[in-house]
Formats: C-alpha cells, sequence, structure tokens
C-alpha cells in the first residue's frame, strides 16, 4: 500500500490541537445536587482531574480524530498495487523509443518491457479482447484480438527503433478508448514517467536516472575549428567524469571534470583545421548512456555554385558575390550544362527548367508550362508576407515601378498586389522554386541594404544554410540534404561500410536509424563528385506528463507496479458514517 500525494500529511498535525482542548478544556458543570451525594461527586471531580479519565470516557472526542485521519488520508490518496485486470478490453502500449535501447545487465529495456507485457497478458483470465500498441515516432498496432499467444508473438517479434515517443498521440488514443460502451484498461510500459489520462495506468520499466547528458556542441569555423560544448548534471550529487574529444578517430583532448549537482557547464575548445569528423563523449557513472555522445561533421565542400543568365545587373551580380560560400558565374544562354547548384534567370526563361539545383526566376516575360504571367501593374499596394523566411531582418519600402502577376501550382505567395501573387516560393517534385514577377533594375530595391539580406534568405531557401559548415541530424529525425547537381548516384555509407543507394533526387530527405557517422557518396559514372560526413545523435526525447494533477508525486511507481486500487470511495463512505455518529453522539450527549 502507498500513498500517491505524501506532502498532504501534514494535516495529521491537526491531531495534536484537538487533543490539546480536550484536555485543558474546563470540566466543570453547575448542578443542583442533594447533600448526600458531596461526597461522591467530589471522588467524581478528583477522578476526572486524571487526563487518561478525561480521554477514555469521551466518544466524541475519539470519533472527531478518526474523522481527521481519514480527511488526511482522503488527501493523500492511498492506494494498493495489484494488476488490477477487470475491465472488457484491455490495452498495452509498449515505448519503443531510443532510450529503451539502454541496457541493464545484458538485457535492454525493450526486452524487459517485452517480458512485462507478455506476463500481463498470461495473466488475463480467460480470452480477453486486447489491444497492442508500439509508440515510437508514431502509435503503431501489432495486434488487436483475443489470442494471447498471437499477441504474445507480435510483441517479441517488435524490435528496437531510434528516435522520440510521440506522446501527444498515445494521450489522443486514450482519450479515444474513454467510452461508456467500451470499458478498458491501459497499460504503458515505458522509461519514462508519462502522467495518468482516464484509466492509464503504467509501468517504469528499469528507469534511468540520466545522470549526466551532453546537451549541444556549437561549431564555429575561423582560422581553428571552435566549439563550445554545454553538458548537464540531472542529479542531485556531484559528479566527476572525463569528456573525451575524438577528431577523425584520433583522441585530441581529455578534459577531468567534477560539475555540481543539477547544474550545467560549458566548456570552449578549438582546434587545428585537420579533421572533419569529431566524436565528444562523456565518461562517468550514468545508467542512461545514450545522450553522452556526440557527433558532428564538418563539411569540406560547403560552397555553391550560382549562375546568372539573362540580363545584365550590376547590382543584382555584386550582392550575390557578398554572400559568403558562394561563387557567381554568368552566361548569356538560357540552356546549359546541368552544373551549379543555383540557376537566376533574370529577364529571362528557358522552355523547360534544367532537371536538377534550385531555380531563381526573375521578371518572366511569357507563360511557360510551368509558369503563367498575368496582368501588369504600375500602381497599386504590395502586400508582403513578413512572417516568411524571404524577408527575415528585410524592410520592405522600395520603389516598384511595375510588377506581374503570376501564377504557378508549386507554393505560396509571399509578395502580392490586389489579391495577384507577385512572388511565389515553392517547389517542383524535390527541386525548390522562387518566381518574381518584377525586375530589380526597375526599383530602387538592389540599393536598399535589405537586398542582400533578401537574396541570401533566398539562396539559403533554394540550398541549405551557407554559412554552417557541419553536418548533424538527430536519430529518427528528418535531415534535408541537397546534392551535388551533375552526381547521377547518390549512396548512404555507415561506419560499417554498408552501402544504401540512395534515389535520383537531388533534394534528399534521409532519416536515419542508428547514431554514429554516414558517409552520402555521389558519383558521377567511375568519377566521385562529393564525400560528405554526417554526424548523427541521438535524440533529445523529453518526458512529458500531459494529464497528471498539479503536485502529483509520481515517483512512487516502482518497476513492479502495473495498476493502483485507490481507497478514495472507501474512505468517504467511511467519513461521512463517523460524521453523522458524531452528530447522534453530540445530539444525545455524550
Amino acid at each position: 500500500m502507498g500513498v500517491l500525494i505524501p506532502s498532504y500529511a501534514w494535516a495529521l498535525a491537526l491531531l495534536a490541537p484537538i487533543i490539546a482542548l480536550y484536555l485543558l478544556r474546563p470540566r466543570s458543570e453547575r448542578k443542583t445536587m442533594p447533600s448526600t451525594f458531596l461526597w461522591e461527586q467530589t471522588r467524581h471531580a478528583l477522578d476526572t482531574e486524571r487526563l487518561d479519565k478525561r480521554l477514555l470516557t469521551n466518544w466524541l472526542f475519539y470519533l472527531q480524530l478518526v474523522i481527521l485521519v481519514l480527511g488526511a488520508l482522503l488527501l493523500m490518496q492511498p492506494y494498493f498495487e495489484g494488476w488490477q485486470v477487470a475491465s472488457d478490453e484491455t490495452v498495452i502500449v509498449i515505448d519503443n523509443s531510443a532510450s529503451m535501447a539502454t541496457e541493464s545487465g545484458r538485457v535492454s529495456r525493450l526486452e524487459n518491457a517485452k517480458t512485462k507485457a507478455a506476463d500481463l497478458m498470461a495473466s488475463l483470465d480467460g480470452t480477453p479482447m486486447m489491444t497492442v500498441y508500439a509508440l515510437h515516432d508514431q502509435l503503431d498496432l501489432l495486434y488487436r484480438g483475443h489470442d494471447k499467444v498471437l499477441a504474445a508473438s507480435k510483441v517479441q517479434a517488435l524490435e528496437q527503433s531510434y528516435g522520440s515517443s510521440d506522446f501527444k498521440a498515445l494521450s489522443d488514443t486514450i482519450s479515444g478508448y474513454n467510452t461508456a460502451e467500451t470499458p478498458y484498461q491501459v497499460f504503458v510500459f515505458s522509461d519514462h514517467v508519462l502522467g495518468e489520462a482516464n484509466d492509464l495506468q503504467y509501468a517504469l520499466v528499469d528507469e534511468g536516472s540520466n545522470a549526466m547528458s551532453i546537451e549541444s556542441v556549437v561549431h564555429r569555423s575561423t582560422d581553428e575549428e571552435q566549439f563550445r560544448i554545454s553538458l548537464k548534471n540531472h542529479q542531485s550529487h556531484l559528479l566527476t567524469g572525463e569528456l573525451l574529444v575524438y577528431g577523425d578517430g584520433v583522441l585530441k583532448k581529455m578534459l577531468p571534470l567534477d560539475i555540481a549537482p543539477l547544474s550545467s557547464e560549458t566548456l570552449s575548445l578549438s582546434f587545428p583545421k585537420e579533421s572533419s569528423m569529431y566524436r565528444f563523449e562523456w565518461q562517468g557513472d550514468d545508467d542512461y548512456t545514450l545522450d553522452n555522445t556526440y557527433y558532428l561533421a564538418i563539411e569540406s565542400n560547403a560552397n555553391k555554385k550560382v549562375i546568372l543568365l539573362g540580363e545584365e545587373n550590376r547590382f543584382f551580380e555584386e550582392a550575390l558575390m557578398a554572400l559568403p560560400n558562394v561563387s557567381v558565374y554568368k552566361s548569356e544562354m538560357t540552356d546549359i550544362d546541368d552544373n551549379y547548384d543555383v540557376y537566376i534567370y533574370n529577364g529571362v526563361q528557358p522552355d523547360a527548367l534544367p532537371d536538377t539545383g534550385a531555380i531563381l526566376l526573375v521578371n518572366p516575360k511569357s507563360s511557360t508550362s510551368y509558369c503563367s504571367v498575368g496582368k501588369q501593374y504600375s500602381g497599386g499596394q504590395l502586400t508582403f508576407d513578413m512572417s516568411d523566411e524571404l524577408w527575415h531582418y528585410v524592410t520592405p519600402n522600395f520603389k516598384v515601378k511595375q510588377v506581374t502577376a503570376l501564377e504557378a501550382d508549386l507554393g505560396k505567395s509571399v509578395m502580392s498586389i490586389d489579391g495577384m501573387p507577385v512572388m511565389i516560393k515553392g517547389a517542383i517534385d524535390h527541386q525548390r522554386v522562387v518566381l518574381v514577377g518584377m525586375d530589380f533594375a526597375e526599383t530602387d530595391f538592389p540599393i536598399r541594404i535589405g537586398f542582400p539580406v533578401f537574396l541570401y534568405n533566398t539562396i539559403t531557401y533554394l540550398v541549405g544554410d551557407l554559412q554552417r559548415g557541419e553536418v548533424q541530424g538527430t536519430v529518427g529525425d528528418a535531415m534535408t540534404l541537397y546534392g551535388v547537381p551533375r552526381a547521377q548516384e547518390r549512396y548512404l555509407i555507415d561506419e560499417a561500410g554498408h552501402r544504401e543507394r540512395l534515389g535520383d533526387a537531388y533534394f534528399l530527405e534521409l532519416k536515419m536509424a542508428h547514431m554514429g557517422f554516414y558517409c552520402l557518396e555521389e558519383t558521377d559514372g567511375d568519377v566521385t563528385v562529393s564525400r560528405r560526413w554526417l554526424g548523427v545523435n541521438v535524440s533529445r526525447e523529453e518526458s512529458i506528463d500531459f494529464a497528471a494533477e498539479e503536485g502529483t508525486d509520481l515517483s512512487v511507481l516502482s518497476a513492479d507496479v502495473l495498476g493502483r486500487t485507490f481507497l478514495k470511495w472507501p474512505l468517504a463512505v467511511a467519513l461521512l458514517l463517523l460524521l453523522f455518529m458524531e452528530w447522534w453522539v453530540y445530539n444525545r450527549g455524550y
């Protein structure tokens, strides 16, 4: 037996003033008595002066003590621990996130959870209705039916996944089961305290203490590779260990550290530009080791090739050349080789867009299959979507002689006039495109301070962040990468050397299943065009308490607790009965 909110035990302190009142209050009463009873009454008065006699003969005193104790217990919410499977349907949810891969001894938390789930199913009477889910980045249905053997086999076949848990999907699903027509009980096997929702019950499976974690690594490349590493001690005691830094697999630095309880520490380190792959590793006492390692890869070929096609605009060219990590080329032709990251068409347009690279089309002259040119406006109020990334840090106060309405089914409008789109951003398949229905030479925008910022935002949107050289991802989350346009084949290679051929698209979205280093290799026939290393660290999971009452202490649950029988209703009934008895005793004069 336990209590859910032990902090309400303070209510028991009210016993002391009640006892004091009964001990200290005067007992004399004014009565008319025959003189023959004088000695008998004197003896009775002497007896009542004794404290034990005062208390032993007062029913009301004991009733009030019991009522106060029951009231305090109701506030503390006592319960019995047990399996508690008595509903028409049993729902079992097994957390299959990255942290469940942590081993306790030689068994992972996931294996422990699967064993406990199988034991629960075996304990069910008869052939109950069972629904079994696996919880990771989504809620997957493993089994629904009455066959215990088949349900157990589905659970045992569950393989470890990596990534975070979608607790919102779990909460929504549990709420969906809360119907009067379908009694149910839900059991969640996880290493996180999830809280309570409806009749949710859960088992903590080898809850990790998560003593230390590497929260973040910020990289800056100057004459040296500079890093700022943030570590956090999650425990209430001092932690001692070492931070190891590896560059291309070679130990570059070992720092002994003492980190104070429940505090963070930030370190700054710098190294010569010798390595392209870094691993930061904490070594010390920690039950949850997945967040003790952080991987970082530094991209060697971050420079982007941008070609400017069509009409000459000196301001346009100078602004492009001022962008970091951008090489600008010029050509009067519209049909050229697929060898560039961004194609900028200024006042001209091809019949068909290049198959690779990203497109910035400025001032189109006529309609094509991918863009329709509409009405021209010489006046009117331009409207900007200032929440869009193209306008970040830009004040669009420039003057425009003429704009052209555009129509293209590829994305959203970020600038319009009279409700008609003038600037559109989006994608054709996986090829990003920005269409601009005006000639920059017919505006004063190029001489405004916001113009280079606008171009930087646009190129960044088209080909990704140009200033950051590192490539970093998290397990289970999608990473967006832009390939080299002239590459014909792309492969993903893990640390063990396994090669996986990716699609031919220039625009890539990858999901990694394991932490570590990966190589993105791009080839053109027998020639290797690019090799980039990706550093993938474990995802940062957070325990989300989506319905626990404020002040509720859920840490009382142990790894063996799979259910709770609360005593609130029996205690409430007993309290009402005692209150009635107190009224009756008081009115009878006892």
